[in-house]
């Protein structure tokens, strides 16, 4: 039970996260700055809903740079089979 609740938790919070990433993103094409408090206030989420809006604004930074870093970085795979 106990590995239910944390599952689903996590779920929520990825969840959240990707949320509030896809509307970061919608902002920024429409030249505003986008804040999750406004979509993601603290009493509006459920109690067992523990994070903090600088954590998701750092989460989302963080798979963005690591996107940055995938995009940038030549796929093994596709130099092997050009190589071959």
């Amino acid at each position: 039970m106990l590995r239910q609740l944390q599952a689903d938790r996590k779920a929520a919070f990825e969840q959240a996260v990707e949320e509030a990433e896809a509307l970061t993103q919608l902002a920024e094409k429409a030249g505003e700055t986008y804040n999750p408090a406004t979509d993601f206030p603290r009493e509006l989420l459920p109690p067992q809903f523990d994070f903090s809006n600088p954590e998701i604004v750092r989460l989302i930074a963080h798979r963005r740079r690591l996107k940055a870093a995938q995009q940038s970085t030549p796929n093994p795979e596709k130099r092997l089979k050009t190589a071959a």
